[in-house]
């Protein structure tokens, strides 16, 4: 099963149009999906901050204290376009996997991918994602923050595609060690309970809301 990305609402794609967006994210992943449904970027910042110095236990509170980190460091490189525009916006993501409540870091070794992907193959346990998104209105400062909640389930993975997954470099820079938008591995996906602009960290509905509550604010 392969679930593709489809276009952005009109709303969201007007809105991207008559105003400056700003992607405060170095994710190839997150590009992809705002470009695939037609949303239009001015332009993308590294945050450049040390997720691993955020922790937390609690999926939600972490991708939302991370967002918000990458927010902060955003917003002191844009001060200066900021008061020149008072259209920017600026939108930054942080997503985490989890399994059975645990989150799960991106796979360190070769043994930790094996067994991320057997839990999802073999014991039938779905992998969830959770996506903590942060947009900003720059000139004044406003945010609005959301969580998104994604959960996939693989089917049987053979032995000899678990061997070309692990011996490649793909999951090793994925969180929970699985990637659905990945050729080898979406051809197992069975089910995706939400939708693939979630799964890779972007989900739209949800950057749609946040922009339509900052909007609320500002009348």
């Amino acid at each position: 099963m392969t679930e593709l990305i489809g276009a952005a609402s009109p709303w969201l794609r007007r809105f991207s149009e008559d105003h400056a967006l700003i992607l405060g994210s170095s994710s190839k992943w997150r590009r992809k999906v705002l470009s695939s449904a037609n949303v239009r970027v001015t332009d993308s910042l590294d945050p450049s901050i040390d997720e691993k110095a955020i922790r937390h236990e609690n999926a939600e509170t972490l991708v939302l204290a991370i967002s918000n980190a990458k927010a902060d460091s955003c917003l002191l490189k844009i001060e200066e376009a900021a008061k020149q525009n008072d259209q920017l916006y600026l939108v930054c993501t942080d997503q985490v996997a989890v399994c059975e409540g645990h989150i799960r870091e991106k796979p360190e070794s070769e043994e930790e991918a094996r067994a991320f992907i057997r839990s999802y193959s073999e014991e039938g346990k779905p992998a969830e994602t959770c996506s903590g998104v942060v947009v900003v209105h720059v000139a004044s400062g406003r945010r609005e923050e959301g969580v998104y909640w994604n959960k996939i389930r693989f089917n049987r993975i053979p032995e000899i595609v678990v061997d070309e997954i692990v011996r490649g470099d793909v999951i090793y820079t994925t969180c929970g060690g699985f990637s659905a938008d990945w050729p080898v591995m979406a051809a197992y996906v069975g089910e995706i309970q939400g939708g693939m602009d979630g799964v890779m960290g972007m989900p739209l509905g949800l950057l749609e809301d946040l922009f339509k509550r900052l909007l609320c604010r500002k009348t």
